[in-house]
C-alpha cells in the first residue's frame, strides 16, 4: 500500500515544526521530508534532521542541476524540496513536509498528490512566539501574515494553533486526527 504526503504549511510561528515533531513521535510509520536551506540553524536544530543546511553557492549549484521539485527565497534565505523528498510513500510510509505557503502552493500547482494542511494563529501570538525564538525579522514576518492568510482557502484543512507551549500536544492531536481520518 502506498503512503500519503502531508504538506504542513501556514503563517510564521504557527507551530509547524513543534506539531510535526509530536506527530512523528506518535505516528511511527510517518517520516519528515527534510528541506534544504541556506539559513543558519536555530539553537536546537540539527543538520540532516531538521534541514540540510548548505551554503548559498551549493544551493544555487543544486538549482542549476535541477535537484529540486521547488525552491523559494523566504526572508532572505533559500529553501528547497529535493527531488527524492517523497520517495518513502512507495514503501507505505506517510511523509510530512513542512513548508512556507509559497512553497506549498508550488507543490500543489505541480500536481503532486498530497494533503495540504494550513496552520494559523493571531498576529499577537505570532509576535510573542517570534520574540521567544529571538527572530530578528519579526515585523517582516508579521507583515507577510496577511498575504499568507489569503492562501488558506487553497488548502484541504485549516487548523488554528493558538496557545502557549502547553497547547502543543492538544494542537498536535488536531493534526493527527486530520492525518488519521484520511487513511
Amino acid at each position: 500500500m502506498k503512503g500519503r504526503i502531508f504538506i504542513v504549511s501556514g503563517v510564521s510561528a504557527a507551530g509547524k515544526t513543534a506539531l510535526v515533531d509530536v506527530v512523528l513521535k506518535r505516528r511511527p510509520n510517518t517520516i519528515r521530508a527534510i528541506s534544504y536551506t541556506t539559513r543558519k540553524p536555530r539553537l536546537e536544530e540539527v543538520d540532516g534532521r531538521d534541514y540540510f543546511f548548505v551554503e548559498k553557492r551549493v544551493f544555487l549549484r543544486m538549482v542549476e542541476s535541477g535537484d529540486f521539485l521547488e525552491w523559494s527565497e523566504v526572508y532572505g534565505n533559500l529553501y528547497g524540496t529535493g527531488l527524492d523528498s517523497f520517495k518513502s510513500i512507495e514503501e507505505g510510509k506517510g511523509v510530512v513536509k513542512i513548508m512556507d505557503v509559497r512553497g506549498a502552493l508550488k507543490i500543489k500547482r505541480a500536481g503532486i498528490k498530497a494533503v495540504f494542511i494550513f496552520l494559523k494563529v493571531k498576529k499577537a501570538t505570532i509576535r510573542k512566539r517570534l520574540r521567544k525564538r529571538q527572530e530578528s525579522d519579526i515585523e517582516e514576518r508579521t507583515k507577510a501574515v496577511d498575504e499568507e492568510l489569503k492562501a488558506e482557502g487553497e488548502f484541504d484543512h485549516v487548523l488554528v494553533t493558538e496557545g502557549d507551549e502547553g497547547m502543543i500536544e492538544k494542537n498536535a492531536e488536531k493534526l493527527i486526527r486530520v492525518m488519521d481520518d484520511l487513511h
